[in-house]
């Protein structure tokens, strides 16, 4: 059986369809041959002495139920493996969403320093004879350091992610 000559695209379909049919019958000896003026011709048969170039190929046949089932075992393997180890991308963070994280870090800083500013009402009772902070002074500041570091923190993430 030979395929009719042909060029451009439809050789390579040719060539393909040829290694899909030669699958399914074992192992297949097909060749592939150029005359003179560049005409391409497949084939199962050796080609005649007028033409330039030709060239031998071996097809391997099909892989065996039990070669497809390792094969599709091994996938799963993989890709498990992957779930389990965090390896998988996290969808790419958007401009948007990195200005949203950079205003919130914004804020957070403006917040701090707005509490960490000490008020009138921030003085509790003397000890030892000398002026003292109330607890809700550190309280709120303490709060506004971590939600600093909160939104630092997402904002660094999402820079990550946006790379």
């Amino acid at each position: 059986m030979t395929v009719a000559r042909m060029s451009g695209a439809a050789r390579a379909l040719a060539w393909l369809a040829w290694a899909a049919l030669a699958g399914t019958a074992g192992a297949q000896t097909v060749y592939k041959s150029v005359d003179a003026d560049g005409n391409v011709t497949y084939g199962d048969q050796a080609p005649a002495s007028d033409f330039v170039d030709a060239h031998r190929f071996e097809l391997a046949p099909d892989p065996t139920a039990e070669q497809r089932a390792s094969a599709a075992e091994e996938s799963a393997r993989v890709i498990r493996a992957a779930d389990i180890e965090g390896t998988r991308r996290e969808p790419r963070a958007t401009p948007a969403e990195i200005r949203e994280a950079e205003r919130r870090v914004s804020e957070a800083r403006s917040r701090l320093r707005n509490y960490e500013a000490v008020r009138q009402d921030d003085w509790g009772g003397t000890q030892q004879g000398k002026r003292t902070l109330k607890p809700a002074y550190f309280a709120r500041v303490d709060a506004a350091k971590k939600q600093l570091a909160e939104a630092q923190a997402e904002l660094t993430r999402l820079r990550k992610q946006g790379r």
